[in-house]
């Protein structure tokens, strides 16, 4: 029978192991291991996370062995490249051979994918998201003989995008497939597009109040040489990099920003547009052109304007000790609370005047604890949060969260006003997240 420590920690190992045979050099095993120490019986979730944790290991190994032996064919800093190498990993930890054995007082999980199992692995995976780049390049190329530019920019994204996917040299092309273009010459092709696509606007200024609709409409249009562009995915984000909307232009090439909640920003604050490549391929996957290593233009990148109106809130905040413990000042007074929603989101107070728009609620309850056994002071905050829009049918968030803990040892002087600073952050943080999901 295994054992384990309360502690529950792993040490997992990536390991590459290759064998060289003249100037080539084949992978004879991949694998990741999980190491666990043997001091109580080992149950069956024990198992299954240092399982996680050996195959969490192998995934390390495997991108490691990509980037080394195949030059970098999937980059993990490009997100497509990163993409294509998670699918692939994915398929390699659903084949593995595993086996679990006891060294020393350590219990260890070794999970290994074979270079038989690798060798049909890639040949798949290339296979599959070769053929899909082909797909599309024959249908770009029809696009181009037809100069139907909205469907060769839809064409030549998908083509550009599945043959980023392949590992190793790319396939030697013959016949018709002699015809198709390499990932270098599709990106020349969709840069000649973006340089001729334009989004424009009615009106570069955004007016309303957090988290409300805007009270004026601007209308948004897509076009490539001044012809309208359907069905075409845009992003607007704030200066943060935070999503604000996702929508896609009708058919005669223009959306509405009507249905866009204004966000907690300042007043003068940036609204960025851009074309959102990602959402061609995958709604859910987000990466930028960049990514494919083309540029967009001062006609396709725009940016408007937010004319900020300030919601007006009430506070009731309180922070409580469960125990012998004393709360600073500076976490425990409503006016710290109140500075940052004024000087950080832009709140505007109901005494100076004006019917209240949001209510906050806010207990912090902080307790500390002296475990003998362990020789260790625990220290923690417990915050429920309730923030809510007061009007008819207004929406409201409510969270209860630990926002901090933390052990000190019983011999050393425990650093109060750090552990403080750090919690007054993560709830300013709290209440950030919780105001965009409003």
């Amino acid at each position: 029978m295994g054992y384990v420590t309360k502690k529950k920690m792993f040490t997992a190992a990536v390991v590459v192991c290759i064998a060289f045979f003249g100037a080539e050099a084949r992978t004879q095993t991949i694998s990741g291991f999980s190491h666990l120490e043997l001091t109580a019986p080992i149950g069956p979730e024990m198992k299954k996370a240092q399982m996680d944790s050996a195959l969490d290991s192998l995934s390390g190994s495997l991108g490691k062995w990509i980037n080394s032996f195949f030059e970098n064919s999937l980059d993990t800093k490009n997100p497509v490249s990163k993409y294509f190498l998670d699918s692939f990993t994915r398929a390699c930890r659903q084949n593995v051979r595993q086996k679990s054995y006891v060294e020393g007082r350590n219990y260890i999980t070794q999970v290994t994918v074979s270079n038989t199992t690798l060798d049909s692995l890639i040949a798949l995976h290339n296979t599959t998201f070769y053929s899909k780049a082909l797909q599309y390049w024959f249908k770009a190329a029809e696009a181009q003989k037809d100069s139907n530019d909205i469907a060769l920019l839809n064409a030549v994204i998908q083509s550009l995008f599945y043959s980023m996917a392949y590992i190793g040299d790319p396939m030697e092309l013959t016949g018709k497939q002699s015809d198709i273009k390499s990932p270098k010459q599709l990106r020349h092709l969709l840069q000649g597009i973006l340089n001729r696509l334009e989004i424009s606007f009615s009106h570069p200024i955004i007016s309303g109040k957090p988290p409300n609709l805007p009270k004026n409409e601007v209308i948004v249009k897509v076009t490539i040489d001044s012809t309208p562009v359907p069905d075409f995915p845009v992003v607007a984000f704030r200066p943060d990099g935070k999503k604000v909307i996702s929508i896609k232009t009708g058919s005669d090439g223009t959306f509405s920003l009507s249905s866009m909640k204004i966000p907690f920003v300042g007043h003068g604050a940036f609204l960025y547009l851009q074309p959102n490549i990602s959402a061609l391929i995958d709604e859910n996957f987000s990466f930028t052109a960049e990514s494919f290593g083309v540029q967009l233009t001062e006609k396709n990148s725009q940016t408007l304007i937010f004319n900020i109106i300030k919601p007006v809130y009430t506070i009731d905040y309180n922070a409580v000790p469960v125990n012998k413990i004393t709360i600073p000042a500076e976490f425990s007074d409503k006016k710290t609370i109140e500075k940052f929603l004024n000087d950080s989101l832009y709140l505007q107070p109901a005494s100076a005047g004006g019917t209240p728009d949001l209510s906050f609620n806010i207990i912090c309850q902080v307790s500390s604890y002296v475990f003998d056994e362990k020789e260790q002071t625990q220290i923690k905050v417990e915050t429920k949060l309730l923030i809510s829009e007061l009007k008819q049918n207004g929406s409201s968030v409510e969270k209860m969260v630990t926002l901090n803990e933390k052990y000190y040892d019983v011999s050393h002087k425990i650093p109060i006003g750090l552990f403080f600073w750090e919690s007054s952050n993560k709830l300013r943080n709290l209440i950030r997240e919780s105001l965009d999901e409003l």
